[in-house]
């Protein structure tokens, strides 16, 4: 009896090591399958994250281009619209210019007549004083 029951014991636990066994390379084959799943989830997940970045990066780079391109025909406008001011402005001053010179002249051939004035009353002034102190 104790030796059958010692029997029995022993394919119990050859069982149970058995069964232990057969799980734990199941188990490990289940974790195996898993980690392949994982990898290839991840492996799937990190070509989507490199098309939509590759993507982005194309929108992002049409966008500066655009930006680049708005900016330089608003500079290109400014750009116009100074010359035009630059080219009215010397406009402006060249006829200043003129009109000073004409008031130049205009103020000399005055003086000039002034002096000629004040060099005739001399004259007679002298030939008044002259004529009275002869008498």
């Amino acid at each position: 009896n104790k030796e059958n029951h010692h029997q029995a014991l022993k394919r119990c636990s050859e069982g149970i090591g058995t069964i232990v066994t057969q799980e734990g390379i199941s188990t490990r084959n289940h974790n195996k399958e898993q980690i392949h799943v994982i990898d290839t989830n991840l492996t799937e997940c990190e070509k989507r994250v490199c098309q939509t970045v590759s993507q982005s990066q194309g929108l992002v780079e049409d966008k500066i281009r655009e930006e680049a391109n708005e900016t330089r025909k608003h500079s290109e406008g400014l750009h116009s619209d100074l010359i035009e001011e630059n080219r009215r402005l010397t406009e402006k001053v060249m006829k200043m210019e003129t009109d000073i010179n004409e008031v130049k002249t205009i103020l000399i051939g005055m003086t000039g007549n002034q002096k000629i004035q004040l060099e005739m009353n001399c004259e007679q002034m002298e030939k008044l004083v002259t004529t009275r102190g002869e008498m």
